[in-house]
């Protein structure tokens, strides 16, 4: 796939370009209002000044001789033409006609509109309300003016209409100034703004380029990655999400590693159960096939076949007991044998596994138990081979003339039943292999004992089903105790 980072913009760049443009916008949008609002305010203002000059008058006179506005003005009959002698100084040839009585005469104005001799078209309009003010044009002045009129009863002479203006382009002049700091406080405005901008997607940059490489470190498997606060609540969200991440794959990595060494694990152990249950299985036929060579070729006397026979059907039983060990331990490890879980009366099983011993040549058997024993959870038939395999076990290595004793208490909530021998002990180096299958075959094989090494898997297996716990203890030379544990139900 092919990496066009290089010709995408950082993002403190792109937030730049598009709120810059946006700013340039925002400001020509605004300098235009600025200048249509300033300009309105400013032709108003004039308007309302004249407005004001013409209310302090009365009279022509006053507004002849006296008038204190900063305007030109005129003074005009109720017909809109102009009364000889009121009007401002130096307005021109053409106006200078009007002033004297000449009238407006036929001289008509530049733009050919109108002719002069029809008057002033907004006369009427003043001596109806008395008063008025406008922006436009007039006819005595060059160009767009500020206006106010009003109109008086003059003695002699009737309704007198007086008119004062500016021009526009004078008043915009003097607003100059105003334009000018408007147009300065928008430009700091949006420079301002701009910086405000830059420093807050600055910041914000830095926060995700913070993110991003922590989140470039975790996917590199540095699940210690710590994300930071951050300064808004959406990249505070994203670095706490990606934290819990971080969390999440470091625990589920290590549990993958727990996992992949627990198979590890079980692969060696299945390696080394098919390599022990071959030999287990070898050497039994292999002796066989040799005493049946032996007999076949008539190399034994009639009492070694005797001997022979025996050993033969030792060993058939032996490889029987090994194929129904081994078929025991898959169904009990599948869950194909039914462990029925319930209160038991644990006293009593053990009694029932010791009795199966009395009369027995070898060592012997004895029973100790708490009084008042409370019932225990368990699987009775389960419970019932756990004792006769730790029994079978402890007799086994028991030298004829000494003890195997067996003892039911309770302790810390679990009856416990222990099976203790005086034998002579399992070495340290193999304690911890005692539950593994076929663990147990070559010391057995070594005091002469046979057996196929099942025992004590089936007892770990059995023990695990029905929720109880085993253990071993033993001293090379002194003995050794199992033990299994039985919860006592809460209501006993």
């Amino acid at each position: 796939m092919r990496d066009d980072r290089k010709a995408k913009p950082t993002l403190l760049a792109s937030f730049l370009a598009h709120s810059g443009m946006a700013a340039l916008i925002a400001a020509a949008i605004m300098l235009a209002a600025a200048f249509f609002t300033a300009d309105r305010l400013a032709l108003a203002g004039a308007s309302d000044a004249l407005v004001s000059d013409l209310d302090g008058i009365g009279t022509l006179e006053e507004f002849a001789s006296s008038f204190p506005g900063r305007g030109s003005r005129i003074a005009l009959d109720s017909t809109g033409q102009p009364i000889s002698g009121v009007q401002s100084p130096g307005m021109g040839m053409g106006m200078g006609m009007m002033g004297y009585g000449m009238g407006y005469g036929s001289q008509s104005r530049g733009t050919g509109a109108r002719t002069e001799a029809e008057g002033w078209d907004r006369s009427e309009e003043v001596v109806d309300r008395g008063r008025l003010s406008g922006y436009g044009d007039i006819p005595w002045a060059e160009g767009s003016t500020v206006w106010a009129a009003k109109s008086i009863e003059e003695q002699g002479q009737g309704t007198v209409i007086l008119v004062t203006w500016r021009k526009a382009s004078s008043v915009r002049s003097e607003g100059w100034a105003l334009y000018v700091m408007g147009t300065a406080g928008i430009a700091v405005a949006s420079g301002l703004n701009m910086a405000l901008a830059a420093r807050v997607a600055r910041r914000l940059s830095a926060g995700l380029s913070s993110v991003a490489e922590s989140s470039r470190r975790m996917a590199a498997g540095d699940y210690q990655t710590r994300f930071g606060p951050q300064e808004v609540v959406e990249l505070d969200q994203i670095a706490s999400s990606l934290g819990e991440l971080a969390g999440d794959l470091k625990s589920r990595t290590a549990e993958l590693v727990v996992e992949k060494e627990r198979l590890a694990k079980l692969e060696q152990s299945q390696k080394r159960f098919i390599a022990d249950a071959s030999h287990e299985i070898r050497a039994p036929l292999a002796t066989m096939a040799i005493t049946l060579d032996a007999w076949k070729d008539r190399l034994l006397t009639d009492e070694e076949k005797e001997d022979a026979l025996k050993h033969v059907r030792d060993e058939v039983a032996r490889l029987g007991a090994l194929a129904e060990q081994l078929l025991d331990l898959s169904r009990i490890e599948s869950g194909r044998i039914p462990i029925n879980i319930g209160e038991l009366d644990v006293a009593k099983v053990v009694e029932d596994v010791v009795s199966s011993y009395r009369g027995q040549q070898g060592a012997g058997v004895s029973l100790m138990k708490e009084a008042a024993l409370p019932k225990a959870m368990g699987d009775e038939q389960g419970l019932f081979r756990i004792v006769r395999n730790y029994l079978d076990n402890a007799l086994g290595f028991t030298p004829e003339g000494g003890t195997v004793s067996v003892r039911i208490a309770v302790k810390d909530g679990f009856v416990e039943v222990t099976v203790a021998d005086d034998g002579p002990g399992i070495p340290a180096e193999e304690l911890e292999h005692v539950w593994d299958r076929f663990s147990r075959a070559e010391r057995q094989r070594s005091v002469g004992r046979p057996g196929t090494g099942l025992g004590l898997a089936i007892v770990k297996a059995v023990a695990d089903a029905m929720g109880a716990e085993v253990s071993l203890e033993s001293v090379e030379g002194e003995g050794t105790e199992a033990k299994v544990r039985l919860r006592v139900p809460a209501d006993c």
